[in-house]
């Protein structure tokens, strides 16, 4: 079976919509199988409290989704690690309050 790894930051609360809740500690797995293929998406819920789980959730995906709410210190941090990672694939969102 063929599997498919993306990465959440950003605004994670999309990702109860993307699959089962797995693993939780510094970084958390949602899954899914669908179509022959297993996806999962890597979310890391250790930061900004700590650098690692960045980091390791971003190599772990072949793909980001990176769902911007607001910019802040900690989007700029993701921005930075997702360039030093060389993660290029993937897709850009963000959410529209007007005011």
């Amino acid at each position: 079976m063929k599997s498919i790894n993306y990465t959440l930051l950003g605004d994670e609360s999309v990702a109860k919509d993307f699959g089962k809740k797995g693993t939780a500690t510094d970084i958390t797995i949602y899954d899914k199988k669908d179509a022959g293929f297993v996806k999962t998406w890597t979310i890391p819920t250790g930061f900004p409290e700590k650098i690692p789980p960045l980091l390791q959730a971003i190599n772990m995906g072949e793909y980001v989704i990176f769902h911007v709410s607001k910019l802040d210190k900690f989007t700029g941090e993701q921005i930075v690690a997702l360039d030093v990672l060389k993660k290029n694939k993937g897709l850009l969102t963000h959410s529209y309050e007007g005011r």
